[in-house]
């Protein structure tokens, strides 16, 4: 009669992706700024928005690269947290991480000038989510539950008995 622990062996239920959070993070940056300068000296589109009250602002190389890094740390912190203390953190994660999508795409619908610039700036928006909902659990994957230092060691499952 042997006790076999169903997460034992080779094959422990953690896996590992080679680029690592910030990496995803990067890539997110790098696509959205891939699309303005597609779109901005390329292809000469204006991004330019104006919102109610404020005077038209020119969607500057900068903030197209800040704006995914600063929203990339934030998604990475609150997936860790989700992760860490809850069981279905990364289902809530994604959850979230869609609902902050489609809210972010009001941003351009609302202060695009023209449909151009509209379809670019929520281009630019898709492929930053994309990038992050798709990466950033690849990366973290294996991690949930393994203790608040993530010491890398398996969840345990309640053992059964094997023979009679």
């Amino acid at each position: 009669m042997g006790i076999i622990s169903e997460r034992a062996g080779k094959h422990s239920g953690v896996s590992w992706h080679p680029i690592p959070s910030l990496g995803w993070i990067l890539l997110s940056a790098l696509v959205s700024l891939l699309i303005w300068v597609i779109a901005v000296p390329v292809l000469a589109i204006p991004l330019v928005v104006e919102f109610t009250g404020a005077p038209p602002q020119t969607v500057s190389a900068a903030s197209v690269a800040a704006v995914p890094v600063g929203a990339g740390l934030i998604a990475w912190v609150l997936l860790w947290a989700l992760r860490r203390f809850l069981t279905t953190g990364l289902t809530l994660w994604r959850a979230i991480a869609i609902a902050v999508l489609v809210l972010s795409l009001s941003g351009p619908l609302v202060g695009g000038t023209t449909a151009t610039v509209k379809t670019t700036l929520c281009l630019m928006h898709l492929a930053v989510a994309g990038v992050l909902i798709a990466g950033l659990p690849r990366a973290a994957r294996g991690t949930a539950g393994q203790g608040a230092a993530g010491q890398g060691k398996a969840i345990q499952k309640r053992p059964t008995r094997t023979g009679a």
